[in-house]
């Protein structure tokens, strides 16, 4: 499992789209199964998280289980959000899966352009330069994840294939130092 991971509007789901395409890596477009949740229960409430959570892990177990490598976005909240990265994480390993943690950013600015993209409505995702600016505010999705490996791409000035690129170079420095 690869995990992308980094705030809202660096690129996660571009750079997954272009990395699934370039393997056999299957998309787990996580915004979907958030959507999915809203159609049951109230955005963000208590039910609505649980639901959410238990949906996620029980899709990356039968994922793990099939043998089945798969490209995960998050945006990680320290302190929030530990519990279910950590989760996410040991279902998959548990079950004989590789994790890859591949931390995103980019710069304010870039930031500011590209959380105003119109696909970002779409998948009720953060969108707006005045959004991001109150996110930022409260929550730090700059930081790395700790006690892990973590790939760090600055996609500021590079194309989602570069950053796609970039993994697969890693992916494959880590598969032959491994061997």
């Amino acid at each position: 499992m690869i995990i992308l991971y980094g705030p809202p509007g660096v690129g996660k789901l571009t750079i997954a789209k272009k990395l699934a395409a370039k393997t056999n890596y299957k998309l787990f477009h996580n915004h979907l199964t958030t959507d999915l949740m809203t159609s049951f229960f109230d955005i963000w409430s208590d039910t609505f998280n649980v639901a959410l959570d238990k949906l996620r892990n029980f899709l990356i177990t039968i994922a793990a289980d099939s043998n089945l490598d798969i490209i995960f976005t998050f945006v990680y909240e320290n302190g929030i959000k530990d519990t279910q990265l950590r989760q996410y994480i040991d279902i998959y390993e548990s079950r004989g899966g590789e994790v890859h943690l591949i931390q995103i950013t980019a710069s304010l600015k870039a930031l500011n352009s590209r959380i105003q993209e119109p696909d970002r409505k779409a998948y009720l995702k953060l969108y707006g330069t005045d959004a991001l600016k109150s996110y930022l505010s409260k929550i730090n999705p700059f930081l790395e994840v700790p006690g892990r490996n973590n790939l760090f791409i600055d996609n500021t000035k590079l194309s989602a294939d570069e950053a796609a690129e970039k993994i697969l170079e890693y992916l494959k420095f880590l598969s032959n130092t491994s061997n």
